[in-house]
């Protein structure tokens, strides 16, 4: 009945399911309190030749959490998600995909933090489509009246991290902003920061707190990836720590909480790292960070 209720939902947003299948997993990979909760985990794929891909996906992944109760780790053209409640080592044994040497991608975010302020649960584990966050939202009720506002359906019982991401997600596919515009909209400025900006910025900004509000303060630090867009940022408080490191390989960047090193920039309060991942045109497994920049 389930399967039947999912494939009517994918043909009436004219997207045709090519494959459905359990996915592998090995439950002995996880703990006790995890086993008891394990996930029974469905691989789908399909195609679609239509411009509003990421729309139609995120409209049928809505309908189908309110009518079946289910929960999608992602639904994308562009970005697979793997979690599980456990350690970074236990991922690996539990998705034996991930030990498939032909299994390749250009760009992997990694979170590996439990909740603090709500019961862990594996809906709860991240990262979620687009974001890994460290840290609360402590304005999050007036946050979810402002996403009701703008026509964001949130599904009930989601912690705050999953109704930023689902509202971050919103502004991405239904409403056209990219990613660094999406981010800006929902962690902006403080006042006197705008007020110190140009005349012209000034006004962008101040249009951007008018438009939806600082209603996602933290502390918080995030980072985001849609489509070939990553972008890592630290809301207006700057409590949660967030380093931007580059290595000696040019393929790699690694964003996260860590001590200061020499080696390591410190993004400060209200401020971006962004880069665009260019794939290698021979490898198709190797990859790098296209104009990553810090901004101010």
């Amino acid at each position: 009945m389930a399967r039947e209720v999912i494939n009517a939902h994918f043909n009436q947003a004219g997207l045709n399911l090519l494959v459905e299948r359990p996915g592998r997993v090995r439950p002995e990979a996880l703990g006790r309190h995890a086993r008891d909760n394990a996930p029974v985990f469905w691989q789908i794929a399909g195609h679609a030749d239509v411009p509003d891909l990421e729309a139609r996906l995120l409209k049928v992944r809505t309908a189908l959490e309110d009518a079946l109760q289910i929960h999608f780790a992602s639904l994308s053209a562009s970005t697979v998600v793997y979690k599980a409640r456990g350690s970074v080592e236990m991922l690996t044994q539990f998705y034996p995909d991930l030990q498939d040497t032909e299994y390749h991608t250009a760009m992997v975010l990694c979170h590996a933090r439990y909740s603090t302020n709500t019961v862990s649960s594996f809906e709860r584990v991240q990262p979620f489509s687009l974001l890994g966050h460290n840290g609360e939202i402590n304005t999050i009720a007036r946050f979810r009246q402002e996403a009701e506002q703008i026509g964001v359906r949130l599904a009930l019982g989601n912690s705050d991290s999953q109704d930023v991401d689902r509202v971050l997600h919103a502004l991405c596919v239904d409403y056209g902003l990219d990613l660094t515009e999406a981010i800006e909209m929902i962690f902006p400025p403080v006042p006197h920061e705008v007020e110190a900006m140009p005349p012209a910025l000034r006004a962008v900004y101040r249009r951007i707190r008018h438009a939806f509000g600082p209603y996602a303060q933290g502390p918080a630090a995030v980072v985001a990836r849609f489509g070939d867009t990553v972008v890592a940022s630290v809301d207006a408080l700057g409590l949660r720590p967030l380093w931007f490191i580059e290595t000696e390989k040019e393929s790699s960047m690694i964003l996260g909480p860590a001590e200061r090193q020499a080696d390591k920039t410190g993004i400060d309060p209200w401020q971006f790292v962004g880069g665009n991942v260019a794939r290698s045109p021979n490898v198709m497994h190797k990859a790098r960070f296209d104009n990553a920049s810090v901004m101010p």
